[in-house]
């Protein structure tokens, strides 16, 4: 969408490239806001499974479509709430 609020359409991208662009940006960023050693960035993206993925053949026709799309992409892989450190262990534990 532009500065007037006219969406255009562009050609669809592979999902794999979109896929490797989305992880490079938020690697960069990452990087940029000095979470991330570049070391590691470099790292990351020469593994074979980044972690990073794409999807594109979902598409909302209406608003509420479009709206229970976001819903789930906005949705928390895991509850916080229910990690716990077994110190004892030195672990990570969910319940």
């Amino acid at each position: 969408m532009d500065e007037a609020g006219v969406f255009h359409p562009i050609s669809r991208i592979a999902d794999e490239r979109l896929a490797e662009l989305f992880a490079r940006e938020v690697l960069a960023d990452l990087v940029r806001k000095e979470l991330l050693s570049p070391e590691w960035a470099e790292r990351i993206l020469s593994w074979r499974h980044t972690g990073f993925s794409v999807h594109s053949r979902v598409r909302a026709n209406t608003k509420p479509e479009a709206e229970r799309v976001g819903k789930y992409m906005i949705r928390t892989v895991l509850s916080l709430e229910r990690l716990s450190f077994l110190e004892p262990e030195g672990k990570v534990g969910y319940r």
